[in-house]
Parts: structure tokens; sequence; C-alpha cells
């Protein structure tokens, strides 16, 4: 539905001797892998015929990725190595709601609408989590610890568990 994207502020001394890769400048934050989940959808009959097709009636039938409809036969793949911490910056460009989900893993809520929670170590259910969930407009930083006992080069599915 047009241009979007992402923009990461770094903290000041980012990637410096004292805090490391840490996404809010303590240790608390600190990651070893860091990636990008930008969610949108598309609807080919309205990108046919945009003038003549309401978007009230919009009905997207592409779902995608880091800008690319999910294709078993040639998946978007996130190398991580076991034990990795890993922070996702999941951001919802579409107008309908995501749920993403990493197989088998769970996620520790960090920020949501690029502002860091005051307390996400608490023992709130709604900071420990399987699904992220996603409204239009919104972004949410989380990570996930690889499961230790990992093979090296196995992958975990990112997938909307809404099944779109």
């Amino acid at each position: 539905m047009g241009l979007a994207g992402l923009l990461i502020v770094r903290p000041t001394g980012f990637g410096g001797s004292v805090n490391g890769s840490s996404a809010y400048g303590t240790i608390l934050s600190q990651f070893a892998d860091e990636y990008t989940l930008s969610m949108t959808e598309l609807s080919t009959e309205f990108g046919d015929n945009p003038f003549t097709n309401d978007l009230h009636e919009f009905n997207p039938n592409l779902f995608l990725v880091n800008g690319k409809p999910f294709d078993p036969a040639v998946p978007s793949l996130l190398p991580v190595a076991p034990n990795d911490r890993v922070l996702l910056h999941q951001a919802n460009l579409g107008l309908r709601d995501h749920s993403m989900t990493i197989a088998g893993h769970r996620q520790s809520l960090l920020a949501q609408d690029s502002h860091q929670l005051t307390n996400p170590l608490a023992s709130d259910f709604n900071t420990d989590v399987t699904t992220s969930w996603l409204t239009p407009g919104q972004v949410t930083d989380s990570f996930v610890t690889v499961d230790p006992k990992a093979r090296s080069g196995f992958t975990y599915p990112v997938y909307d568990a809404a099944l779109h």
C-alpha cells in the first residue's frame, strides 16, 4: 500500500566497549544477532485497478514478511547459532493484525511502539509470550534465545500465527 520501512536509532556509544551490542545501552538488553521483520499485505485485485477499487473493501490475498510472500521452496532464513540471544524488531506496516511466532521459542518483549517497557523482566505475562501481536502501525522489540541444544545450521520458522 505504499513505501514503508523501519528506521533504527542507536543509543550513544552503541557497539562500544562498555555496552557492546545493546538495544538500549544496558547489560539486560545485549544481543548476539539482530533482525527486522516487517509485515505487509497486498491485494492483487486492488493493484490491478487502484482507481476503481474502494479501499473500504480492501481484501488482501498476499501477506508479506520483509517484502516477500512465504515460499516453502525458498524460505526466508535468519542465521543464528545455539544459545544466541536474538533481537527482533517487528513492525506491522499493513492494514491487518499480525501475530508473529517463532516455532518452539518464547519471546521476551522489550519495547512497544518505540518505547522501552519500564519493567520487562517482571513476571507480567504480557512480556514473556509465544506470539507477538501487532496491530496496524505497531512496532515491537523482542528477544528470543535460541535453544542451546539446537544443532548449528538448524532453522526455526518465523510465521504469522493467524495463518496468513
